[in-house]
């Protein structure tokens, strides 16, 4: 066994391997094996770099969570009110600009499909932190909207849309809200089961 170097990587070829070959066929074995080993490196190289380009700049996350209401320390204005939470986060190496927070619906899947909206917003005030905002990298924005009646009805009827747009990116980054229908409690129904139990 004998060893060539390459890089920082030593190739082992057998003596075996090599017996019965003339000098000019393992000459001609060992450039095969150092061409095949360059070309290896340099995919993992470009491979890298890809990955490297594919992660460089602001990398912008949204997460929706309707019928969410606040607890603590609530303003008096949003006392009792349910609320849309945007939560925004910036898991890339550069900072950006969130310019706008928007609404969007479609009334149907073959309308969202060729991007024809049925209806489109820019929600002036997001509740907490007020907007253009800068996100740093690793930071992250809250933000809300107020769920009313008319917003759980396109939630309901077709898909309703809410996204960020921000300074580093041209289209909105969109996340589809799904407002889970209430089922009314009966009253009746209710109160023969504590009737029951109590008897019980």
């Amino acid at each position: 066994m004998f060893r060539i170097p390459c890089g920082v990587i030593l190739l082992e070829i057998s003596l075996d391997y090599i017996i019965g070959i003339n000098g000019e066929d393992l000459q001609m074995k060992l450039i095969e094996i150092v061409a095949w080993y360059g070309a290896f490196i340099a995919t993992l190289v470009l491979l890298w770099d890809i990955y490297k380009w594919k992660r460089s700049g602001p990398i912008i996350n949204v997460s929706i969570s309707p019928d969410m209401e606040l607890i603590s320390n609530v303003p008096d204005r949003l006392k009792g009110k349910i609320l849309i939470f945007v939560q925004v986060v910036n898991s890339g190496n550069m900072d950006t600009t969130l310019t706008h927070l928007v609404i969007f619906h479609y009334s149907s899947f073959f309308k969202k499909i060729i991007k024809k909206k049925n209806m489109q917003a820019i929600v002036v005030s997001a509740l907490y932190t007020p907007l253009p905002y800068v996100l740093e990298s690793g930071k992250i924005w809250q933000g809300g909207i107020l769920q009313d009646k008319k917003l759980e009805e396109m939630s309901r009827n077709g898909y309703l849309y809410c996204g960020i747009i921000h300074a580093s990116r041209k289209k909105p980054i969109l996340q589809r809200v799904i407002v889970p229908t209430k089922i009314p409690l009966n009253k009746s129904t209710n109160m023969s089961s504590k009737k029951n139990y109590t008897h019980s």
